[in-house]
Formats: C-alpha cells, structure tokens, sequence
C-alpha cells in the first residue's frame, strides 16, 4: 500500500525511478560482458619437466621428488601433488587462497634453479611452471569431417574457409587447428643399389642433415649500416634433395636420384572414421564472449 500511495502523491518522483531502472538495464545488457565463467585467479600451479626414454619409477627418484621437495620450500603452499609417467614429470602445487601467484611462482622457479647442477640429471629438460588461467578454456570447438576430400584438401578447406576468416572477427584472440600434420619427406631406399655403390645407410642420413641447415657466416659492415651474411642451405623442393652427392664410387659420382627416391608424404592417423580437424576459438579477455561468437 505504502508503494502505491508513494506512486500516486508523488508521480513524478516514481517515473523518474522507473526510468532509471530501465535506463540501467538497458545499459547492463549491452555494456557489461557476459562470461562463461568467472574471472578467478585459481592459486594452482604445476611444475612440467621433460625427461625423454626414462620409466616412471626413475622419474619419481631423479627428478620427482626433488621438485617436490625445492617447490615446498615455497611460503603459502597448502598441498604438493605429483604423477611420474614416462619421459614426464608433473608436480602440482596448490596455494592458500589469496595467496599472490605472480610471487609465488617466482619464488618457485627461484627454489628449482638453486638445484644444483650435479645432482638434477643431465639429460633431463629444464622444468617449466605453468599456472591454470580458465581464460585459456576455448570459446567454441568447431569439428570438422573430410567427408569425400582427402586429408590435403580438407587442410586446405580449414584454412581457407574457417581458420582465416574466423580470426578477423572482433573478440577472437587466435584459433588453434588441431589434426593437422605436417607434410614430410619420405626417401625411400633401394638396398641393392645402396649396397652396390658401397655407401651405407649412415652415410646418407649423415649428408642429408650436413646439407640441410641455414648457418649464420658474420657480418658484413659498410659505412654506418651493418649485414648479417646467412648461408642458406636448407632444402627447398624435392630436386635438390635429390641432387645432394652422396659419395663416388670408381671414379663415378654417386647423387641420390640414383640409389633411391623421394616422395611427398603426409602422415594420417585414422580411429576408424574419416580425416578430421578440429577448430577451437580463443577469446581476448575483457570482452564479451556472446559477441565474439559467430552465431
């Protein structure tokens, strides 16, 4: 009663209310960002070291359980968690709430590099620190089948028709294509010829990756202004793969072409259906994810 009678003695005090209300709805549904899910700090982080063609139960020993006890060293650490699998070693490190992430991330890579040299395996990848963002969840997937078109052609049809024009929308960061291959050259060996020429199977990956590579030769100075001079020596196209010299024999010189063969290959993975690709969006923070969206 109190609000309908405030309504009718004082009409225009109650418009002016009600239009303010609309006027801030209005303003809310355009101006504020809409976000799938809140913009939290998780004081999680986790220590990722690579350490290839070792088991599990040498991971935990040589490199798990000292990470662990570097990285719990740290202020603010509430629980240290880790799995040892093959060739990996993952430890997590959960903080108390509050906790300031950028600091203590720095403290922890500051722990990990007081390790000494002797005692963290030589073989073993530095480790890296990676923290948990939910902004770098993925806005929208995209699945993609080939359908009649080979793997090249649906690569093609990705790039042209989805990767390309969905990053020039406004509010997409980047977009990540996944199933993609990259293409590889495959040189196939006829053994007998090898055999013939009196070459072996080193000699040939040997000169394969001594032709192969750019090298940085110096610099060149003229007056004021100063050259880097690049030998650039990585392959282009198959004729000069194939034209690489591989040794002499009687006097004859031996070139690639003539033992074996190269060919452009595109290695596939299949599970029982045809090519496919997956496309995933990533939004640039601040914005509104429902506006980036290509509905």
């Amino acid at each position: 009663m109190y609000l309908a009678d405030f309504s009718v003695r004082r009409a225009v005090a109650a418009t002016m209310m009600v239009l303010i209300i609309i006027v801030l709805g209005v303003t809310s549904l355009f101006k504020i960002p809409v976000d799938l899910l809140p913009d939290l700090k998780f004081p999680v982080a986790a220590v990722y070291t690579e350490y290839e063609g070792v088991g599990p139960e040498e991971i935990e020993n040589s490199l798990t359980k000292l990470i662990e006890g570097s990285a719990s060293r740290v202020d603010g650490i509430k629980e240290v968690s880790s799995v040892s699998e093959r060739g990996v070693s993952i430890v997590m490190l959960e903080f108390e709430w509050g906790t300031n992430m950028d600091l203590a991330v720095q403290n922890v890579r500051e722990e990990l590099d007081m390790i000494p040299d002797f005692i963290f395996p030589d073989d073993a990848d530095r480790p890296r620190i990676v923290r948990y963002d939910p902004s770098d969840i993925p806005l929208m997937g995209i699945g993609v089948l080939g359908g009649g078109n080979n793997p090249v052609q649906l690569e093609k049809i990705v790039e042209d028709y989805l990767e390309d024009p969905i990053t020039g929308i406004e509010g997409v960061a980047s977009v990540m294509v996944f199933g993609s291959m990259p293409r590889e050259i495959l040189v196939a060996v006829d053994q007998e010829k090898l055999t013939a020429a009196g070459i072996s199977l080193d000699t040939v990956v040997g000169r394969l990756r001594g032709e192969n590579f750019n090298l940085s030769v110096g610099n060149l100075k003229e007056g004021y202004k100063d050259y880097l001079v690049r030998a650039l020596g990585e392959f282009e196209n198959l004729s000069e793969i194939e034209d690489v010299v591989l040794g002499v024999n009687k006097g004859n010189t031996i070139r690639l072409f003539q033992i074996m063969s190269c060919v452009y290959s595109k290695p596939v993975h299949f599970i029982s259906c045809p090519p496919a690709y997956s496309v995933e969006l990533l939004n640039r923070q601040i914005f509104n994810k429902f506006l980036s969206i290509p509905w």
